[in-house]
């Protein structure tokens, strides 16, 4: 059934990623997420020099340890800090209270602060200050530059690179993205597919080069991991205070020990040492088995590190069960997409340096051991991905009528091309396994496929910067 067929899905592919980029391009409003809802005075109001506080109330709770405000009146700082939390408004409304007179003329008000999912929420307004009493000039003063030219330009280039949607955060993300799914992977092809292949004695070879290549990349894949954790903090801290105080300590303290987003960086640092610390014990004698399955309780909790940092901990009425959808996605996304470019990097290299009468039959083996791995994975994460649509998509339209829909209708298309690859293995693939020709055949259309899981990640790392409608 094999011999002359070609496989359709790279043209599926092509097609599928030119109908969602049509989509991506429509124009959409814009999208409702963490934000102020008011402001006690509120923008282009007149006050009084003798204002007390300026009272802010958010869309939704915002981290109290992580909310600032800054005002400014031409060049000058009139007063800043952080702002105290409002008793009972459960995170939404803090108060800032005013030092001393504010100066007459136009002043601008500046907040700053982290919405539950960890993304940097911001804004500015405006009030214009009166004097409420009169008072005698004794000489005019020289005029201010309103902003330095250079520092408001280096304002806006930071603005850019540290926002969760421009290209460096994206890159950091997708390779934490990549990382996480390569370690779940590496952990489920040997505890799970080398273990199947382990009773066959003429295998010993294959599957000792395959635990070689999975263990490898297992620790380039934490490599990556703890990299993209220190560009992830980095970036944050920049995105919350600035370049300048970005390592400072007790910024850094806040940032950690404040937020959800620093629980599920902490847990990510804990779990990937842990992750380590498995792979080492499995190089030392008998100690194998023991270091993969720590290594594998590693990745099961760093699993649940996008769901910490992710939309799934800014949904506030279900937030159990939208924790444990996001983590089980990641789950079961890590053993078929990760597992798959375990099988393809490191296990069919090995099975093609089987014995010319045993590498067949070593193909054959090795596929047939992953395919119930990739099908628990790929039907899990798609389960749960519907789960997690359902508790950030208010309305159907929304998939068209939002950028974060169109990401969401862009990866489901990716998806549907991976899981069409998945079903021609399992179609035609499967019950020729035993044909000469197959090899070759199944390590083309297993690199294509990769390649689409790949392309999904990617669309992921943009998808999870968007705010939900």
């Amino acid at each position: 059934m094999l011999r002359g067929a070609r496989s359709p899905f790279p043209r599926v592919l092509a097609a599928a990623a030119l109908v969602a980029a049509a989509a991506l391009a429509r124009p959409a409003p814009a999208a409702a997420h963490t934000g102020l809802r008011a402001s006690t005075p509120g923008a282009g109001d007149t006050v009084a020099d003798t204002l007390g506080r300026i009272r802010l109330e958010f869309t939704a709770r915002v981290a109290p340890e992580m909310t600032f405000l800054v005002i400014t009146s031409g060049a000058d700082t009139v007063a800043a800090g952080r702002l105290a939390e409002e008793p009972g408004s459960g995170g939404r409304a803090f108060v800032f209270s005013l030092p001393g007179l504010l100066p007459p003329g136009p002043c601008t008000v500046a907040w700053r602060g982290a919405a539950a999912d960890g993304h940097v929420v911001h804004g500015t307004f405006r009030l214009t200050v009166v004097r409420s009493r009169p008072v005698v000039v004794v000489a005019a003063a020289s005029a201010q530059p309103s902003v330095d030219a250079a520092e408001d330009e280096a304002a806006d280039e930071e603005a850019q690179w540290s926002d969760p949607s421009s290209p460096l955060p994206v890159l950091v993300r997708w390779a934490g993205l990549l990382a996480l799914l390569g370690m779940i992977g590496a952990a489920a092809f040997d505890l799970s597919v080398l273990r199947r292949l382990r009773v066959y004695p003429a295998l010993d070879g294959v599957v000792a080069r395959a635990a070689r290549g999975a263990w490898r990349l297992a620790a380039a894949a934490a490599a990556l991991s703890a990299l993209a954790l220190l560009a992830r903090l980095w970036l944050q801290s920049v995105a919350l205070y600035g370049a300048a105080d970005a390592f400072d300590g007790e910024a850094l303290r806040r940032l950690l020990t404040g937020t959800v987003w620093g629980a599920g960086w902490t847990l990510q640092a804990v779990a990937t040492v842990a992750f380590c610390i498995g792979l080492m014990v499995s190089r030392a004698p008998h100690g194998r088995s023991v270091g993969w399955m720590g290594a594998a309780v590693a990745a099961l909790l760093l699993a649940a590190v996008p769901a910490l940092s992710g939309h799934a901990a800014a949904v506030e009425r279900a937030a159990a069960p939208a924790l444990a959808a996001d983590w089980l996605h990641v789950l079961g996304a890590g053993a078929w997409v990760g597992t798959l470019g375990t099988l393809v990097l490191a296990g069919l290299p090995a099975a093609a340096f089987a014995a010319e009468g045993e590498r067949t039959d070593a193909f054959a083996r090795m596929v047939r051991a992953f395919s119930p791995v990739a099908l628990a994975g790929g039907a899990l994460a798609g389960a749960t991905g519907v789960a997690n649509a359902l508790f950030h998509l208010g309305a159907v339209p929304q998939l068209w009528e939002t950028a974060y829909g169109r990401a969401l209708l862009l990866k489901l298309a990716l998806l549907a091309v991976v899981a069409g690859l998945g079903y021609y293995h399992w179609r035609y693939v499967l019950p020729g396994l035993d044909a000469p020709e197959t090899p070759a055949r199944l390590r083309r259309s297993a690199a294509t496929e990769l390649a689409a899981g790949v392309a999904v990640i990617l669309v992921t790392a943009v998808l999870v910067a968007l705010p939900p409608p």
